[in-house]
């Protein structure tokens, strides 16, 4: 028996095509006195230089043995805060208490995920990808719960932690911020339209809403959506509400 980790705040929204997975120490600091990456202080960004999330294309392969196993590719709009893979293998899934429970193992035995399927996150589902943003930028959905992932702008060419290249240019406040500058926002409903963003590798996002009331509706043979800026939105895929 291993080890329980309760020191990480994890949670991974699946829809038909992608998934955004967000993990977060649950002892991140107060920021709640920030507005920006540059009203922090060295020690703050190194906090936030230890966040570890992604964004996928899912792939499962049911038939596989000993369990159904899945991997997860970057394709055209995968992405990772981290600039090396903290998880490289791939996942055996076991469902379990009539599917409300999944349990993930990696093949080496190095760890196993326990994963609760969340209250009212089985009706509608989305991933979209938009087309009017500097950066790549996901939308997930899934009925209450949704994800932002935005890329950062900077690409990161140096497969080390991210902690440790922000603490050797901490004197590049220009760098750092670079480096920082991903989102990856995590938020829930009410009713459908308002979505309250309750975790965020930018703190001072958490608390804002995202209207995502314009997600709804959707036109078959137009595989694009148009949110309330005017942006569109390339439809990866969809279900509409059952």
């Amino acid at each position: 028996e291993g080890a329980e980790d309760t020191s990480t705040r994890v949670i991974w929204l699946q829809t038909l095509s992608g998934m955004c997975d967000i993990r977060i120490s649950a002892q991140r600091p107060d920021f709640s006195e920030r507005r920006q990456l540059s009203d922090c202080s060295d020690d703050e960004l190194i906090v936030l230089a230890q966040q570890d999330c992604a964004c996928a294309i899912s792939i499962l392969d049911e038939t596989a043995k000993p369990y159904p196993t899945a991997t997860w590719e970057s394709g055209a709009s995968g992405f990772m805060y981290q600039p090396v893979i903290n998880f490289p293998e791939h996942g055996w899934f076991e469902w379990k208490e009539h599917g409300t429970c999944m349990l993930e193992y990696a093949p080496s035995g190095a760890y196993t995920e326990d994963w609760r399927l969340q209250d009212n996150s089985r009706n509608l589902a989305a991933h979209l990808v938009c087309r009017d943003s500097e950066t790549t930028t996901n939308l997930y959905v899934a009925g209450a719960h949704a994800m932002l992932a935005v890329n950062r702008v900077m690409a990161i060419d140096k497969e080390r932690p991210l902690q440790e290249l922000v603490a050797e240019c901490m004197d590049d406040r220009h760098r750092v911020h670079a480096y920082l500058d991903m989102e990856f926002s995590y938020a829930k409903s009410d009713n459908d339209n308002d979505y309250e963003i309750v975790l965020s590798t930018l703190p001072w996002k958490e608390g804002q809403t995202l209207s995502l009331d314009w997600v709804s509706g959707f036109d078959e043979d137009v595989p694009v959506m148009t949110d309330n800026k005017g942006n569109k939105w390339d439809i990866i895929s969809f279900r509409p509400d059952k």
